[in-house]
């Protein structure tokens, strides 16, 4: 699964690559230096906690989260005002 996702990957010009959680999977860990990051996909939108290294069945340092429709609303509000510069 892991190859599979990094052969997907898309390499953007900073260096960085993206990956999308693919149908049917709902979490992924990626490991940042000493830090244990877990993405969650939920029903309403995503989770991310990050753990120390070694500790990911502990309690997190940090917790993030984001609903799908709160991103449509963004997307839709940021297509209104280019439209609106446009004119």
């Amino acid at each position: 699964m892991v190859i599979e996702m990094i052969n997907e990957a898309i390499t953007l010009p900073d260096q960085c690559f993206e990956v999308s959680l693919p149908k049917g999977e709902d979490c992924l860990w990626i490991t940042v230096g000493n830090i244990s990051v877990y993405i969650k996909r939920t029903d309403e939108g995503v989770v991310v906690d990050l753990f120390p290294l070694g500790q990911e069945t502990g309690t997190s340092m940090a917790t993030t989260y984001a609903f799908f429709q709160e991103a449509e609303i963004s997307i839709e509000e940021e297509r209104s005002y280019d439209e609106n510069v446009e004119q």
